[in-house]
């Protein structure tokens, strides 16, 4: 398999995603019944999925673990003005943890429950791009393609030599 494959998925009512086996061969960690996963959310619609007992030994999620923790353990503010901006009370929301499981054929995972709540999908609009890239699986959300196809591929091409 190449370094970086795609696949297109549906989702269901209940953010679950079923993915086909040749997906699931091609992610080696995906052994026995269930695997603990962590949903990494790198930007707008836009997930990494790493398995859980990697996300334990990785110094760059540890860190991010660590501030996370400190943030969840800051003392609460006594003044009701005093507020601290979205992106850090929502901070923790971007590492969330989530199980993949067997199922028939493939495997199934279920989003966090904030990419399915929060406007990331538009009506009927339910499909998800599931991308393989070096033994890890990114799944982008409409809003992430719409946001990466909405770049004119002149500056695109720039950008990439």
């Amino acid at each position: 398999m190449s370094r970086s494959s795609r696949y297109t998925a549906s989702v269901d009512d209940k953010g679950r995603v079923r993915f086909p086996a040749e997906l699931a061969r091609a992610l080696q960690w995906l052994v026995g019944e269930k695997v603990a996963l962590l949903f990494l959310l790198l930007e707008p619609g836009r997930y990494r999925v790493i398995p859980l007992s990697a996300g334990e030994t990785d110094a760059e999620l540890g860190r991010l673990r660590t501030a996370i923790q400190r943030l969840e353990e800051r003392p609460a503010q006594d003044d009701l003005l005093d507020f601290e901006s979205a992106s850090v009370a929502l901070f923790p929301s971007r590492l969330v943890e989530g199980v993949a499981s067997s199922h028939g054929p493939g495997w199934r995972i279920t989003l966090p429950r904030e990419a399915v709540a929060f406007g990331f999908f538009s009506g009927e609009e339910r499909n998800v791009l599931l991308q393989l890239t070096d033994g890890l699986l990114e799944i982008f959300l409409p809003i992430a393609v719409r946001r990466a196809h909405a770049i004119p591929l002149s500056d695109l091409l720039g950008e990439l030599e």
